[in-house]
Order: C-alpha cells, then structure tokens, then sequence
C-alpha cells in the first residue's frame, strides 16, 4: 500500500467574513501518495489555485486539514513547523514563462534552492550539492 504524501480532508477555505464571506473552496477532499503523479483538475476559478496556495501556506483554511507525511500543516503552527514547510513543498504556477527562465543554465536552477535557503558553506558543497541532485534525476528518470 502507498504512503499518503499530501492528504486534504473536509477542506474549507474562505474570505471575508458576514455578509462579505466568500467560500471558494468547501468539503475538499484527495490525497496523494508518494511516487504519485497527481493532476487537480477544474474550471477556471475553481478552487484549484486557492488549495495549492492553502498547502504551501499563503492561504488561511476555514475548516478541514491538510496533512504532510501525515502531520497536520494549516493551522498555528510553530516558526520551525512552518520553515519546515517552506522548504519542503514549493508551487511551480501554471505560466511555465514565469516560473522557469529558459536562459538560466541547468546548474543556476538547481542552485536556485541551495541559494535561497542557504544550505552550503562554499562553492564546492553548492557545486556537489548539485551533481548529486543530478545524479539522482537521471537515476529517477531511467526507472
């Protein structure tokens, strides 16, 4: 059996509040195991978006959970929780122009994260970093 990855359960997220009160997504429910290529399909303005943005944090949720290797992330949360989260799970948008430079070389993309998380202490660790990450790729990608 798959190891659930990512689970939204009775997921609600809404804005405004009273008469103002906007629900764009309510009672959400899929998971997705590890491994898994997984599509959210819908209408435009369906709610598709707002969930990708509710899991990575920039939106609040209403009612229901979002679980991340079955622990629970929308919420409070503590500083560590969410720097945990931030690293871990990222959102590519739909405008592929916007969200990958197609003049950026193969090692500037893959650094992109080392850098903005600073995750090596000199050039050398970055530069193995990502001939490993490399590695792996090619490894992921013959299977």
């Amino acid at each position: 059996m798959s190891e659930k990855l990512v689970e939204i359960k009775d997921l609600e997220i809404s804005f405004g509040e009273g008469s103002k009160k906007f629900v764009a997504v309510k009672n959400a429910n899929f998971f997705i195991n590890k491994g898994e290529t997984f599509s959210l399909v819908g209408e435009s303005g369906s709610g598709k978006t707002t969930i990708g943005r509710a899991i990575i944090g920039l939106n609040n949720t209403s009612k229901g959970d979002i679980l991340f290797e079955g622990k629970k992330i929308n919420g409070k949360k503590s500083r560590a929780q969410e720097a945990e989260v931030i690293r871990r799970i990222q959102m590519i948008f739909q405008d592929p122009a916007a969200s990958l430079n197609e003049r950026a070389t193969v090692d500037y993309i893959i650094s992109e994260g080392l850098y903005n998380f600073h995750l090596f202490k000199d050039e050398e660790e970055r530069q193995e970093k990502v001939k490993k990450s490399l590695v792996k790729l090619d490894f992921w990608l013959n299977i």
